[in-house]
């Protein structure tokens, strides 16, 4: 069996050996051993990515403001998206619309109000959870002066969105 002999208490040690049972010397060949140092790297390194990715998600897609404006002194429809990287601006004249639709239990909330455009696009003007939307739908079809349509995609819903919408009104 091959030996070597340890350079601190020059014990003998089978060649395969990594320590001195003696002194507890560890043997490199010449290679040291960074195993903590590229621990610590590499979690930096993940870290930094995770940091960074979250760092773009907030900046350009947290930071959302939308406004939409129904203007009766030019006729047009304006949403407003303000983000982080720019604005954007798009208008539609009100001889675009065909009708305003009001849904209960729509896709991206419980209440939505929307203008159909000639050839049927669908452009979201308000959404809510919390509040019901009848009255805004009913004001906005009439500063356009188009017809408002009802879609129920809930059950158990009436025209009962009218008296909300009249009682909204009064408040």
């Amino acid at each position: 069996m091959e030996t070597k002999i340890c350079p601190s208490c020059g014990a003998e040690a089978p060649i395969v050996a990594t320590r001195c049972k003696v002194c507890f010397h560890e043997f490199t060949d010449g290679r040291k051993r960074n195993t903590g140092f590229v621990v610590l790297v590499v979690s930096l390194a993940v870290m930094a990515i995770v940091g960074a990715g979250v760092m773009y998600y907030v900046a350009f897609h947290q930071s959302v403001k939308q406004n939409v404006v129904v203007d009766e002194e030019t006729q047009s429809v304006v949403w407003t998206t303000v983000r982080a990287d720019g604005t954007d601006a798009d208008r539609v004249s009100f001889d675009r619309i065909e009708r305003v639709d009001f849904t209960i239990g729509g896709s991206s909330a419980m209440w939505e109000v929307a203008v159909i455009l000639e050839g049927g696009e669908r452009r979201l003007l308000s959404a809510s959870d919390e509040e019901n939307l009848a009255g805004y739908a009913i004001q906005v079809a009439r500063i356009i002066g188009k017809p408002l349509e009802e879609n129920r995609k809930v059950r158990g819903f009436s025209k009962e969105w009218e008296k909300a919408a009249i009682e909204s009104q009064t408040r």
